[in-house]
């Protein structure tokens, strides 16, 4: 799933979903609390340096892209994340 194809989903759900992840396995590779990772991917919380180290490490995408939030956030207030 690309940028172009669905522009309101944050970085992380983006990468985690093209791997055939899910949030409890991505939560565990990176040693970080599910409802945790699922805030973030969420926009309920921000991504720190540490997190957003282990998750760029882990997802192969660049730290950079994850705390950089004005770009999804905008994306997902404009075009809201489809149900299912």
């Amino acid at each position: 799933m690309t940028r172009a194809s669905h522009p309101a989903l944050h970085p992380v759900r983006r990468a985690r979903k093209s791997r055939g992840w899910g949030l409890r396995e991505l939560a565990a590779r990176v040693g970080m609390d599910p409802g945790n990772l699922s805030k973030i991917e969420t926009g309920r919380r921000r991504v720190g340096p540490a997190a957003a180290l282990r998750l760029g490490r882990e997802l192969g995408i660049s730290p950079y892209e994850l705390v950089d939030e004005e770009f999804w956030c905008a994306a997902r207030d404009s075009n809201p994340e489809p149900a299912g």
